[in-house]
């Protein structure tokens, strides 16, 4: 076994107990042949509601009265081509939070030391609290201009506090900042051994740097939600090492991804020049944002996200900022850096071509940063 693999929690260390329902996939995967009497499923009689069929025709609402494959095997196997790994390094789940919180209960145990940015996706503080795990914050590496998760920070509170999951977040949400692939590596050896790194990869169709082979110690999340445009189906997979992989799977949710939801996110996966097409039209609108920036005088972080976060003076010009939008309808993201450091973030999004909108967001900003 190899020294860095990270620890199952407790009730997960004995491989007894396998998944009571594997699902008619799995057996049609044994058979080799389809199963075409579903006297197993107790699933709705194939009655269609005309109401529902008009809408959305009878052939998805055939998929969506069937249970799903619980291993997302379809699924999987076209991930691995993908990407270039074995289908046993892949798991597919209701999107990155609930991967999250699958890791986290997987090889984590109550009172135990969850380590990650002081800022970073709060989520992942929230589902450490839920679990009876003690979230532990480390400070971003600020500067004028920048905000970076510092590596070497995380490692060494990682040993001194002993512990068992270090997250982080590459591209990073809310900052944008990102490290390149070598130095992740270098930073996953550095932890302890025995400790868990959950790599939320959601932001990287947009980053500069694509690897998705397996560490040996790393579990590398991946998102439908951004390039692939399906944030309202809820799904994201996994990449690393089959065992750790086994370990997750006595703990997973077996239906927690449905038939029709499957079935987009293959689509999706197959259709790269679509893909491409939302990451070239995310990057065109942020470089016309930074640009509106530029000219208005507004510093923005960089950012390797499909979103661009801007410092503030404080919070309470963040409160002011948020309450103009909300007024004309729209929505911001306002958070803290170590605490102190206030920032809102922008999802980058056609409503910014709106004038009015637009004016709020550069004038105001350009207003605070006139402040001496």
């Amino acid at each position: 076994m190899n020294p860095l693999m990270p620890h199952p929690a407790r009730p997960l260390r004995s491989s007894t107990g396998s998944n009571p329902f594997p699902g008619i996939a799995a057996l049609e995967r044994t058979l080799g042949a389809p199963v075409t009497a579903r006297l197993s499923a107790n699933e709705a009689l194939p009655f269609y509601s005309q109401g529902l069929t008009a809408r959305y025709g009878q052939a998805l609402l055939e998929q969506a009265r069937r249970y799903p494959d619980p291993a997302a095997f379809e699924l999987r196997e076209a991930l691995s081509a993908h990407h270039g790994v074995p289908v046993g390094s892949t798991l597919v789940d209701a999107g990155a939070d609930a991967l999250i919180f699958l890791f986290l209960r997987a090889f984590a145990d109550p009172g135990s030391v969850v380590i990650h940015a002081a800022g970073t996706y709060p989520t992942v503080a929230y589902f450490a609290r839920s679990l009876g795990l003690r979230p532990y914050s480390v400070s971003y590496a600020v500067a004028e201009g920048s905000a970076q998760v510092d590596l070497a920070s995380l490692a060494s509170e990682a040993k001194r506090q002993r512990a068992r999951v270090v997250y982080l977040a590459n591209p990073d949400n809310p900052t944008g900042s990102e490290h390149g692939a070598a130095a992740i590596e270098a930073f996953a050896a550095a932890l302890p051994a025995g400790t868990l790194l959950i790599l939320d990869e959601a932001y990287e169709a947009f980053g500069s740097e694509h690897c998705a082979y397996p560490l040996p110690n790393v579990v590398r999340l991946r998102s439908f939600s951004k390039a692939y445009g399906l944030a309202g189906m809820r799904v994201g997979y996994a990449i690393a090492e089959p065992a750790l992989l086994e370990v997750a799977n006595r703990a997973r949710i077996h239906y927690g991804v449905g038939t029709v939801t499957q079935s987009l996110a293959l689509a999706a996966l197959h259709d790269q020049a679509h893909h491409r097409s939302v990451i070239a039209a995310t990057e065109g609108l942020k470089a016309w944002f930074l640009e509106q920036a530029a000219t208005s005088g507004l510093r923005c972080l960089p950012s390797a996200a499909n979103f661009v976060t801007v410092p503030l003076p404080d919070r309470q010009a963040g409160e002011n900022l948020r309450a103009q939008l909300l007024a004309q309808g729209a929505s911001l993201y306002l958070g803290a850096l170590n605490g102190h450091v206030h920032i809102a973030r922008v999802s980058l999004q056609p409503e910014l071509f709106n004038p009015v909108l637009a004016d709020i967001l550069f004038r105001f900003w350009g207003c605070c940063h006139d402040r001496p």
